[in-house]
């Protein structure tokens, strides 16, 4: 949390919930959201993966904060960029933080 208070997150923005619950990441996307009194977008079930309903989600949403594992976040940078230059989905215009929990991303 005292990251988020750095990067200046506040109620005002709003996080992406794509992790389950029972996943330890699940834990900042949960209570940072609290904590700040910001607003939590879901992602529906099983579309972590799928790059496209990310950034669909986050563009539907206007979601402005959201946190990866090393591993998603590559998987997710690899594919978005495919998405966005076929005009499936554009960038995330709100997104402002993107905090990556874990191990370094390769």
């Amino acid at each position: 949390i005292q990251a988020l208070q750095i990067q200046q997150c506040s109620s005002e923005d709003v996080f992406l919930m794509k992790t389950v619950y029972t996943f330890d990441v699940s834990v900042p996307e949960i209570w940072e959201t609290l904590v700040l009194g910001a607003t939590t977008c879901v992602l529906g079930p099983h579309l972590h993966l799928d790059a496209e309903a990310i950034l669909a989600t986050m563009n539907r949403g206007n979601v402005t904060a959201s946190v990866f594992v090393p591993s998603l976040l590559d998987l997710f940078l690899d594919n978005a960029e495919g998405v966005i230059a076929s005009g499936r989905q554009t960038r995330p215009a709100k997104l402002r933080y993107v905090h990556c929990i874990g191990s370094e991303p390769r």
